[in-house]
């Protein structure tokens, strides 16, 4: 199950800022009445990885366990970032290129990462679906992924 953690709040508590979330899979077991977490998947820090620090997908995302190979493919599809100073609208806390929960005036773009389905949670693909200029709002969605064999039945890859 993907949970955005969006506003990631408990009444009477506050809202959490944009800046504090982080989107994360999680995996339940239902049995008897019980329910258990049994696995769960939060996007680290990775050194290097200057475009994350975190991945807060404020909208948008999905989880799909693959059937071959049992990774799970996770779709960080509403990524929403603070625009450039030029454009901010008003009220916007954040720097530019922060997390922010305002979906309708932010930088919006993608992130696809297939993780092993186990305790080492190895990446073993990562794409990101986007651009890096905040000075336009203008930006991608990835409402859903999935992963394709092929694209072309009858051809060797196939």
């Amino acid at each position: 199950m993907m949970d955005n953690h969006n506003f990631e709040a408990i009444a009477p508590d506050p809202p959490l800022p944009a800046a504090d979330n982080n989107s994360r899979v999680a995996e339940y077991s239902v049995q008897n009445g019980g329910v258990q977490m049994v696995w769960e998947y939060e996007y680290p820090i990775v050194p290097g990885d200057e475009v994350d620090t975190n991945l807060y997908s404020s909208a948008v995302g999905s989880a799909l366990e693959m059937p071959r190979t049992g990774n799970v493919l996770i779709d960080f599809g509403g990524i929403c970032k603070v625009p450039d100073e030029s454009i901010k609208p008003p009220g916007e806390t954040g720097s530019p290129g922060e997390p922010s929960d305002n979906n309708n005036r932010c930088k919006h773009w993608g992130r696809i990462i297939e993780v092993k389905h186990d305790d080492s949670k190895k990446v073993v693909f990562d794409i990101r679906v986007g651009d890096d200029d905040l000075t336009r709002t203008v930006g991608w969605y990835v409402y859903r992924a999935m992963k394709l064999r092929c694209l072309h039945p009858g051809s060797p890859a196939c």
